[in-house]
């Protein structure tokens, strides 16, 4: 009889944590129906992605890239963190291949914002990032350097 109850409770926790995934995948599903705020995309590395507002569950490193700064325009700071490494939330994995002068393009509000990248350099990690005064628009993608205590910075400047 032992043998059976522990057998069925753990059948019972196999069921529960299955329509947790079941659950979590779901709500990333919707996201694709949720209005968004605005659509990156990195031609080189051939990547689009929406971001979505700051209040959104959506915006969010652990499921999608996360807006931080403002949003784009001729005098903003746009910052966007991601994820590099392993799983399905690392869409910052190609950044490595981007070069001075690439483009990151920006869709908001029916316009298109043209960043090219100026600097590319690490910092360490502590959650905060010092960008200096700029006349113009300005992007900062920010990833993880898997194995250490250190980010990866790239930084733009609206063309």
């Amino acid at each position: 009889m032992l043998k059976l109850r522990v057998l069925l409770t753990f059948i019972l926790v196999l069921i529960s944590n299955n329509f947790k995934t079941i659950n979590y995948k779901l709500e990333i599903i919707n996201q694709y129906q949720e209005d968004y705020l605005a659509k990156l995309e990195i031609p080189k590395i051939k990547l689009i992605k929406k971001l979505y507002s700051k209040n959104s569950s959506f915006n969010n490193v652990d499921i999608n890239l996360m807006m931080i700064g403002d949003t784009p325009g001729t005098d903003t700071k746009v910052i966007i963190a991601g994820h590099s490494g392993y799983g399905s939330n690392a869409y910052f994995n190609d950044l490595i291949y981007l070069d001075i002068d690439d483009e990151i393009i920006v869709y908001y509000k029916n316009e298109k914002y043209v960043y090219k990248i100026s600097k590319i350099y690490d910092i360490e990690k502590t959650g905060k990032i010092y960008l200096e005064k700029s006349d113009v628009g300005i992007i900062v993608l920010i990833t993880c350097r898997i194995g250490t205590n250190m980010q990866t910075v790239y930084k733009g400047y609206l063309k």
